[in-house]
């Protein structure tokens, strides 16, 4: 549930693959940060590793379209990812694109993602007003930060 000033407060209570020796995770990881590994061409217990899944994410949105189906369906990790990189709402099933809570906190990242809005949000125009309102406010709290 986005809160006042616009960030969602998120509670990510995944659990990791306990099969994943910690050093190999830890390397692939790392190489994904780094971009020196494709998100796409990892093993399927990597893919569903939600730290790797989101590292892979803060880089590339489309690395969303390798997350395993669990990561896919788990609500508090689809936030966790729009948080990171709002462009993740283009590659996102149609039913979440028409989920307001979704497209907001998107939407008040960037105006664009109110292109890929579906469903009965199409015709709400409090979105976009909710949107530009979050932006205005959140920029106000960041000017300062660039004087």
């Amino acid at each position: 549930m986005p809160a006042r000033d616009g960030h969602v407060d998120i509670d990510l209570r995944l659990q990791k693959p306990c099969s994943l020796d910690d050093s190999v995770r830890q390397r692939v990881l790392e190489d994904v940060a780094a971009s020196r590994k494709k998100f796409k061409d990892l093993t399927s217990k990597h893919r569903g590793d939600p730290d790797i899944a989101l590292a892979a994410i803060d880089r590339h949105a489309e690395a969303f379209e390798y997350v395993s189906e669990e990561l896919r369906e788990n609500y508090n990790f689809i936030l966790e990812a729009l948080q990171r990189n709002w462009r993740v709402v283009a590659f996102m099933p149609e039913a979440l694109c028409s989920d307001r809570s979704i497209m907001l906190l998107a939407a008040r990242q960037s105006l664009e993602a109110l292109r890929m809005v579906s469903g009965s949000l199409t015709s709400d125009p409090s979105l976009a007003i909710m949107a530009l309102i979050g932006r205005i406010s959140l920029e106000k709290k960041t000017a300062h930060l660039y004087e």
